[in-house]
């Protein structure tokens, strides 16, 4: 058996020459290396002064480091654990009761730590009366800071409504009628996005 080999023809074009020549630009990296670890420096050295100038006035070092409250930290832990499914047990909340049985008078002007202690209780069993009574507790803090007007928009309406009654879609509370078209021509926007015209 023989192989025959065929002449390939291949076509041919004759492109003009290029205006750009077979000159290239010379590309400096090194330079702009230098210029840019240069400005890293620059911002590294102004960061260090801010912080050292920071560090001179005690008020603005306080609001750097404010670490938030154990009363705050602890309620969020319990819960979204509880949320998660795992059963905490609400003995945490023990170690904030006097020994009368009552929650300290501390956390009474502690807005943040009410506020989570408030969710926190909307967990319970049944059978839970440490819950029941912090969310008593929080219940009559929180209405008497609303009654003074310590409270922001956002605590009002964690009052009125707990985290598990919101509804999530809505976040705008009173703006509600002005939401709705705007949610609607978005959900219709993203059914048009989605399955075509």
């Amino acid at each position: 058996m023989s192989v025959q080999q065929e002449d390939v023809i291949r076509p041919t074009v004759n492109f003009p020459p290029s205006v750009w020549g077979d000159v290239f630009l010379a590309y400096q990296q090194q330079e702009e290396e230098e210029g840019i670890e240069k400005v890293v420096d620059d911002l590294k050295e102004e960061v260090k002064k801010e912080i050292l100038a920071s560090l001179n006035d005690p008020t603005k070092h306080l609001n750097l480091l404010k670490l938030v409250d154990a009363t705050q930290r602890t309620s969020l832990w319990f819960r979204l654990m509880r949320q998660q499914g795992f059963l905490v047990s609400s003995d945490t909340f023990k170690t904030y009761k006097d020994k009368e049985g009552c929650f300290n008078e501390s956390l009474k002007s502690d807005l943040e730590g009410l506020l989570d202690l408030y969710e926190a209780s909307y967990l319970s069993m049944p059978g839970e009366v440490i819950l029941d009574d912090a969310l008593d507790f929080s219940r009559k803090c929180l209405d008497d800071m609303a009654k003074n007007h310590l409270l922001s928009s956002h605590g009002l309406t964690c009052c009125n409504l707990s985290i598990k009654r919101r509804f999530a879609k809505y976040p705008s509370g009173g703006n509600a009628l002005m939401s709705q078209p705007m949610y609607l021509m978005q959900e219709i926007d993203w059914l048009n996005a989605t399955y075509g015209h």
